[in-house]
């Protein structure tokens, strides 16, 4: 890495030549020569930033004892704002550090009529009064054995300093080299505010690294220019395009079966069923069709169940859901051979050798799997446990006319309607595989096609189903393809909601889990704890076991102090027996 300087002539065409590591050769067309302008330099002079503003002959003659605006920025705030007069072909000025702050500055010069001339990035390092250390109680360790790690955060003369850290600690699988991939102090002191990926991030910020401010400075030059659109006004729309997010929202309209026309004054119940948590909630469709469930508050993987009924509580109309409308995000695949790093193959070889070793399966190793045929007619249902489960006896199931005859002899106190004209109407609500049906649907099923009938009562079978009692029959998915259909008034999905944070697991021989510590005593993240806070003292420390291993083992400690400065420590200690 390196940086080189041309006087350029008006007229000529410059062009930088690449060869690559594999000998292909790329020309790239530099910009054309101006024959005015202005120019801005950066350097560091003994501990002093000083700006330069260059031009050429022609420029000053033309435009004498000029007045040139530099706009200082920091993370999209201006910080400094000053005039200079060019009277010659050059001035230089300091940036005063009180007023400079730490992380990439982008410098501006403007002309009289404010048009930018040129740009700079430059990155301010500053001394702070603080000492964070990050140590073990040992430099080797047996197989399993408990590790403690202490943490300070203090000043230089030992007042603490208030911060949050996040500790991991991994085996290296046999990898030796500096790491210098992405971490706190470069995200927030630069990747962030520049555009790209940058190559080894990390390797700016290490402190043993002699050149990395002076390498750290050739990258800004490749930056900058990035507030500006030549030649184009970027149009915005009037309108927000997302609204404020205070919840999550599930939308859409109920509509005519076969047509387009809104159903309005539809009920609608919403079940949220989640590992820990359910929901129900209700709704009903305005004068278009349309509903709306806002600002609901579920985590993890959840199934959502969705009904309408009209207002003589009958399933009718069909469910369409905002983003089943939606088109999705054009995606364009463009298709590449990708080769894994040697070091990235190097450590999957050591893991495995490891897991082998120890007798773990790897991961990507899959167990037999057995396939086993599944009723797809069958649905979910909503209203949790049942209150009897009725088992169908094959040998008997003969002596039935109609599924209704078996329900009456199961079901005590049900009775269905001899005729249409029948007066009784005091049926429970009749589900078929999950999904409610009429009676006359119901008598398309067969009785030998039954497997079981559950019952259910209360008052999320009323708010679901609309009535306080049920039956819910399934069968074996040989029924009529007329009761095939899809329920249009029913619809079933799965739904990722907010983030459910997990605990790290780590082994505690004082409370064994069996299954778990077995899992664990061969892992690659041997300990990890995202809320290591130093207390008053300005001191904290951690516990835990190791894996049964011998191995090297990594242990990185990120975070930020109160008043904003991140912090990156590592340390590295071994396992032998």
């Amino acid at each position: 890495m390196g940086k080189l300087q041309i006087l350029p002539i008006e007229g000529k065409n410059y062009y930088a030549k690449v060869k690559t590591a594999s000998g292909i050769e790329i020309k790239q067309g530099l910009p054309k020569v101006l024959h005015q302008g202005y120019l801005l330099s950066y350097r560091n002079f003994k501990g002093r930033n000083l700006v330069t503003i260059l031009t050429n002959e022609v420029t000053l003659k033309q435009n004498l004892n000029a007045v040139l605006t530099v706009i200082c920025k920091a993370r999209g705030i201006s910080y400094l704002e000053t005039s200079q007069t060019l009277s010659e072909l050059s001035i230089s000025f300091e940036l005063p550090k009180e007023k400079t702050p730490e992380g990439i500055s982008q410098i501006t010069l403007f002309d009289a009529s404010n048009k930018p001339q040129s740009e700079r990035l430059i990155y301010i390092e500053k001394k702070h009064d603080l000492e964070v250390e990050l140590v073990t109680d040992k430099t080797v360790y047996q197989p399993e054995e408990e590790v403690n790690i202490s943490v300070s955060s203090k000043s230089k003369v030992g007042t603490a300093k208030s911060a949050s850290f996040s500790l991991s600690v991994t085996d290296t699988n046999g990898v030796e080299e500096q790491d210098y991939a992405s971490n706190i102090c470069s995200y927030f002191l630069m990747e962030s505010d520049i555009r790209g990926k940058v190559y080894h991030p990390a390797y700016y910020f290490d402190a043993n690294n002699p050149k990395r401010l002076e390498h750290l400075d050739n990258l800004l030059l490749t930056q900058g220019w990035r507030d500006f659109v030549w030649k184009t006004i970027p149009q915005f729309p009037e309108k927000d395009s997302y609204k404020v997010e205070k919840g999550i929202t599930i939308a859409g309209r109920v509509k005519q079966l076969f047509a387009d026309k809104p159903l309005v004054g539809n009920n609608l119940t919403l079940a949220l069923m989640a590992k820990k948590n359910h929901g129900i909630f209700s709704a009903v469709t305005d004068s278009i069709g349309r509903f709306e469930f806002k600002d609901l508050i579920f985590s993890g993987k959840t199934d959502m169940y969705l009904n309408t009924r009209d207002e003589k509580g009958n399933f009718r109309g069909e469910l369409v859901l905002d983003s089943i409308e939606s088109y999705p995000m054009p995606v364009r695949l463009k298709k590449q051979m990708i080769f894994l790093p040697e070091k990235a193959n190097y450590i999957i070889e050591n893991v495995y050798k490891k897991f082998i070793a120890f007798g773990v399966k790897p991961e990507n190793i899959l167990e037999e799997v057995k396939i086993v045929k599944k009723n797809k007619f069958q649905m979910p249902v909503l209203y949790g446990v049942p209150d009897n489960i009725y088992k169908i006896d094959k040998k008997q199931v003969d002596q039935f006319s109609d599924v209704r005859d078996l329900i009456e002899d199961l079901v005590g106190g049900v009775h269905f309607p001899i005729s249409p004209d029948d007066p009784f109407t005091n049926l429970p609500a009749i589900l078929v595989d999950g999904s409610p049906v009429s009676i006359d649907e119901l008598y398309m099923v067969s009785p030998e096609d039954v497997l079981k009938i559950e019952t259910a009562s209360g008052p999320t079978v009323e708010i679901l189903y609309g009535n306080w009692e049920l039956v819910s029959v399934f069968t074996n998915g040989n029924m009529s393809k007329k009761t095939r259909k899809n329920r249009n008034q029913t619809l079933k999905q799965e739904l990722e909601g907010y983030y459910a944070a997990r605990v790290f697991y780590s082994p505690d021989p004082e409370n064994p889990d069996v299954e778990l510590d077995q899992k664990a005593a061969v892992r690659n993240t041997i300990y990890w704890n995202p809320y290591v806070h130093p207390d008053k003292t300005g001191n904290v420390s951690v516990d835990f076991y190791n894996t049964k291993v011998e191995t090297k083992v990594k242990v990185a400690l990120e975070g930020i102090t109160s008043n904003g400065i991140p912090v990156v420590k590592k340390l590295f200690y071994s396992i032998k027996k």
